[in-house]
């Protein structure tokens, strides 16, 4: 049984080749959109590695099978990082690649909906700290990661500091006429919007280097894998 888990795990490792031959031939460009490429290769890139396991017996074997494990879990663990950056690059995880104009133009319309004089001048001042960064533009990754970092820490003050806001409104005489949830909920759409514009850039570029080393991965373990399928049978 754990034979034919081994040669199940290995064509579906194979057949995630399907989805970039997908996107590079024009042959198969007719064939289905090309999200459900992109959910069979995530189907297939769960399915394969856990038939793998179950063939290996969940335990270590000679070498050049172990070899043959490791890189395909050093496969499967840069697969789980491409998918957290693409879900920062994308609508949703099957949507179109997300695109700077329309995060901004959807920004606009999120902060026209609400009257900003509902805020503290503290609360706008900190907004306008994120608006700035998200304007920004830099071409340095380092740059880039610096901000995503320095939005998400300026984003928890200004939540702190709309909690504090609300609490000194709710007790004022004029409480009564203070929606603290709604205005809650509008900041953090905005919050979220900004974020994704600062995010985008560092995502991108983040993005376009893992694809250079996800490639060399995939290939090493398809190598390996050819030796130890050769080895095996040989021996």
């Amino acid at each position: 049984m754990g034979y034919y888990f081994g040669i199940a795990g290995a064509s579906m490792m194979v057949l995630l080749l399907l989805y970039p031959l997908r996107k590079k031939l024009r042959i198969l460009r007719g064939f289905f959109p090309v999200r459900y490429w992109f959910k069979a290769h995530m189907l297939l890139g769960i399915l394969g590695p856990v038939l793998i396991l179950f063939h290996s017996n969940f335990g270590l074997g000679s070498t050049n099978s172990n070899v043959a494990l490791f890189c395909m879990l050093l496969v499967v663990l840069s697969g789980l990082v491409g998918r957290y950056i693409y879900r920062h690059t994308h609508k949703g995880l099957y949507g179109k690649k997300l695109d700077y104009n329309e995060l901004r133009t959807k920004y606009i319309s999120i902060k026209q909906q609400l009257d900003e004089g509902m805020y503290s001048e503290e609360i706008i001042g900190q907004l306008q700290k994120i608006e700035d960064l998200a304007s920004s533009h830099d071409a340095s990754l380092i740059h880039n990661f610096g901000a995503v970092l320095k939005v998400r820490s300026l984003s928890n003050q200004l939540y702190r500091k709309l909690r504090q806001y609300g609490n000194t409104q709710l007790q004022s005489p004029d409480g009564q006429q203070f929606v603290y949830g709604e205005l809650s909920q509008h900041l953090k759409a905005e919050v979220a919007v900004l974020r994704a514009m600062v995010g985008l850039s560092f995502y991108n570029r983040l993005f376009s280097l893992w694809h250079i080393a996800h490639l060399p991965f995939f290939l090493m373990m398809v190598l390996t894998a050819v030796v130890h399928i050769v080895v095996v049978h040989m021996y």
